[in-house]
């Protein structure tokens, strides 16, 4: 036999191509040195490319008494491919998970349907090869989307109609006493006032119910505007002048009560009295005119810090360190794009993300007849939104009903096109349109469809849309907020109620930099946002967790899942193949201790310790605090002696038993043990 090629192995190349040479095929699939490797002619294969080695190897290489072993799984496409023949039942419990958890927007039930018409494998085909299919086999299905196009394209314009019932509504739930739904109403009805009179009109009725309510600063808000907006509404006038005297500006409050009531503006009070109010009551940190532009803004540049401390850019995989960095902030970063969920638009901004539900139309959108996708906190905002994106996506309904992932794809694509922005080179290669066991996306198709069909995309960015969408569902954050262990004061009884901590996810979006960062079972990054629920802004900061050497690259932990959140590696495994699409057999996956089977004896704790710990909660909301303190020290003395000893690691239920201790303690005035429940549950958290 004559040699045909030799292959060697002692310095793999890593190469970075769309194909593995030979040197990473051996390496990712054999996963030790094997040294001087002969392919001899007489077996060689006419196939091309990486499958041929795989197939030499998997059948001629134990003549050579060399075993190849695919037990590292570090080439991560092996083990998606795999994903695409998987049991029925299996890709079936996918796509009920992927139907569950699709936030696809009031188009979901449009998009269902459309999803199951497409013929199987249309998300690996051209965009419009499957729109062809829709053209030919299924024209009925087209006429409705039509249709759809048609009754939806007044979507993005201002009409007093609807704002009109919704304030109706709101009318019924002001005098039923549901006061707080009816400020929702009223609120949902700016979004859609077009005349100066009709907004006045709900701005006013929300704020005789913040009166009601007794939130006098934001009913002077609302009073304020209303006049400005209306400048014969003397019935806002006078309400603007009754909050003035009930916050302690008798005078002036009393000065506005006179004009409305001769009305005569010329005595009210002066704009720049009212502005100044505002901003004094609710502190320099309550406005956007008062915080600056740095709360939000459009796609920007990586800060300083990025460029001090890590580089990325081509050639560099991941983001790596340049010297020594120790613990604390490392990145800091604002997002590409980004949109509010619309879940959030009564009661955050649509650009600054602030809470507050003193939210208003800006007029940047009600001087061109457009409605936005939310509210605004101020006019600074409205500008800003419009000119980023208002302009642009007023011109087509799509984007008011679309869903997230699609809102925020289309304007990365207007970034790539208009700002500058470099085509983002980030995962997009997995989703449930390509492999049936996936949980993550699996409606892009459709969604591409429907914008090419109400001209939001052209024929020629469609396909590179849908690309967008899958990065978007891999790589985009959830802009999330915990409120943490909240401790409320009740003014009549002057007694402090624990309230549960929570998360609150806000929004989604893309960070350059942070997009770059590659994940890690064992991480030494946390990613957060800076800022609170109360006074949130969209900048992401990257926190190193343990020094970091020269040259070492930066990692983040999937889906926020580390030891610390007492996540198994069995759970994290099943998890990444669910919604990454490989096995992860990284060392602390490997090296972690399994789970052991719970025994009946063990079984048995769990649900002693389990019932103690509901019995303890149930009689909290009795009143039988010493019952609930004795009850609850019995179950977290099971977890603590049978379940968890020390050293294995806490069980995610001792947080929840130190909170519930900490609450009966907290009423029973025993502030001390209180406290230090409450600090043990940060600990273990």
């Amino acid at each position: 036999m004559r040699c045909l090629l030799t292959l060697t192995t002692r310095n793999p190349c890593f190469c970075r191509g769309a194909v593995l040479c030979y040197h990473c095929v051996l390496q990712y699939y054999c996963g030790f040195e094997i040294g001087h490797i002969t392919i001899w002619k007489d077996v060689f294969v006419p196939v091309q490319g990486m499958c041929a080695f795989v197939y030499l190897f998997q059948r001629y290489l134990p003549y050579f008494c060399v075993r190849v072993f695919f037990l590292r799984n570090r080439h991560r496409s092996r083990t998606v491919s795999q994903m695409q023949n998987v049991a029925p039942e299996v890709a079936a419990q996918a796509s009920a998970r992927r139907e569950a958890s699709a936030d696809l927007g009031p188009w979901k039930e449009v998009v269902l349907a459309l999803a199951k018409e497409l013929p199987a494998g249309s998300g690996a085909r051209p965009v419009r090869d499957a729109l062809r299919y829709l053209q030919e086999e299924k024209a009925e299905t087209l006429q409705n989307l039509e249709r759809l196009r048609e009754g939806s394209s007044n979507a993005c314009h201002l009409n007093d109609t609807d704002a009109l019932q919704w304030k109706n509504q709101g009318n019924e739930a002001y005098a039923s006493k549901k006061l707080d739904e009816c400020v929702l109403m009223y609120t949902r009805g700016m979004m859609y006032a077009d005349t100066d009179g009709c907004l006045a009109a709900l701005v006013n009725n929300r704020s005789t119910v913040f009166m009601a309510q007794n939130r006098l600063l934001g009913a002077l808000a609302d009073a304020h505007v209303a006049y400005t907006l209306l400048p014969t509404y003397w019935k806002a006038l006078q309400r603007r002048g009754v909050c003035l005297q009930r916050l302690g500006y008798e005078q002036e409050g009393l000065r506005d009560v006179e004009a409305a009531t001769g009305e005569d503006a010329a005595r009210a009070n002066a704009e720049g009295f009212i502005a100044k109010v505002l901003l004094e009551r609710a502190g320099k940190g309550g406005c956007c005119e008062a915080r600056g532009s740095d709360s939000a803004g459009p796609s920007c540049a990586a800060s300083d810090s990025i460029s001090d401390l890590v580089s990325h850019g081509p050639g560099v995989v991941g983001v790596m360190a340049k010297g020594l960095v120790g613990c604390g902030d490392v990145i800091r970063e604002k997002p590409a794009a980004y949109a509010l969920y619309d879940d959030h638009w009564g009661v955050r901004c649509l650009f600054c993300l602030k809470a507050t539900l003193n939210l208003y139309p800006g007029t940047a959108y009600r001087s061109k007849g457009k409605a936005a996708r939310g509210l605004f906190c101020s006019e600074q905002c409205a500008s800003a939104s419009w000119e980023r994106d208002g302009q642009f996506e007023s011109t087509n309904s799509f984007f008011y009903q679309c869903p997230i992932d699609s809102l925020i794809a289309c304007r990365l694509l207007r970034s790539e096109q208009m700002q500058g922005v470099k085509q983002l080179k980030l995962r997009g290669n997995f989703s449930g349109e390509l492999y049936p066991a996936a949980v993550v996306g699996g409606y892009e198709t459709a969604v591409s469809i429907l914008a090419l069909i109400f001209g939001a995309v052209s024929g020629d960015d469609v396909d590179r849309l849908r690309l967008t969408q899958r990065q978007v569902a891999l790589c985009a954050f959830e802009v999330g907020f915990h409120t943490g262990t909240q401790i409320t004061i009740n003014t009549e009884t002057r007694e402090a109620l624990i309230d549960d901590s929570r998360p609150i996810s806000v929004c989604k979006a893309v960070y350059l930099t942070a997009a770059r960062l590659r994940h890690s079972c064992r991480p030494n990054c946390f990613a957060s946002f800076v800022g609170n629920p109360l006074d949130c802004t969209l900048q992401l900061c990257v926190r190193a967790i343990r020094p970091i050497a020269a040259d070492e690259e930066l990692t983040i932990a999937y889906h926020n899942m580390t030891t610390y959140k007492a996540v198994s590696a069995q759970t994290r495994r099943r998890a990444l193949a669910e919604r990454c699409g490989f096995l992860c057999s990284c060392v602390a996956c490997t090296t972690e201790v399994k789970e052991e089977p719970v025994g009946a004896e063990k079984k048995a704790y769990y649900i002693q310790a389990g019932e103690l710990y509901q019995k303890g909660c149930r009689m909290i909301r009795e009143g039988k605090f010493d019952v609930a303190v004795t009850v609850l020290s019995q179950s977290y003395a099971i977890t603590m002696e049978h379940i968890c000893p020390p050293p294995r690691p806490p069980q995610s239920m001792l947080p929840k038993v130190h909170l519930a201790l900490a609450k009966a303690f907290n009423r029973l005035k025993d502030n001390e043990k209180c406290v230090k429940h409450l600090l043990r549950k940060v600990e273990l958290d």
